[in-house]
């Protein structure tokens, strides 16, 4: 049985990743130097945006628990070049 749906991750859900980001240890692991920390609304949300564009080249989900409709984790698959997919490993809730 599926226990996981994804969904298209929002600018809504910002502050969730903001609080799983807590510490730099963990957002370095996350992000190495792609973004600083602390993590804002600011900084992540033209991500956000970039997944709405006509051919975008980032997408960002956000996985849910099925039983619980609980959001317990994200990822995102973008495309640096043409022909290149690269999926980048993002938190799950601790």
């Amino acid at each position: 049985m599926e226990r996981l749906r994804l969904e298209p991750f929002e600018s809504g859900d910002i502050a969730r990743l903001m609080l799983w980001l807590d510490s730099p240890e963990i957002f370095w692991n996350w992000t190495g130097d792609w973004l600083q920390y602390p993590l804002t609304v600011e900084q992540f949300a033209p991500k956000v945006a970039e997944t709405r564009l006509v051919s975008p080249t980032r997408y960002i989900f956000k996985a849910i628990e099925q039983t619980t409709d609980e959001v317990v984790g994200q990822f995102e698959i973008r495309r640096p070049w043409p022909r290149q997919k690269l999926v980048s490993a993002l938190p799950f809730s601790p």
